[in-house]
């Protein structure tokens, strides 16, 4: 699955999937978040494969820093 089809399936997922799961549309969101800033900051491309690249959108989604401290949104 390429990333433009993962951002549609994340949407579907949000809007009607998990419509009455706020944990779990939580972390779509988030999600998505991390594709929309690494695509931002052309880390991604719409057509990267997502196993590709799937450490790195994991690592976007991290709220922490290995020292603990919360991650400063830019």
């Amino acid at each position: 699955m390429i990333i433009a089809e993962l951002q549609q399936t994340l949407g579907v997922m949000y809007r009607e999937i998990y419509k009455d799961e706020p944990l779990i549309r939580e972390l779509i969101l988030e999600m998505g978040w991390a594709i929309d800033r690494l695509l931002k900051k052309d880390e991604l491309v719409m057509f990267d494969e997502y196993e590709n690249v799937r450490e790195v959108i994991e690592q976007e989604m991290k709220w922490r820093q290995s020292d603990g401290t919360y991650r400063k949104s830019t």
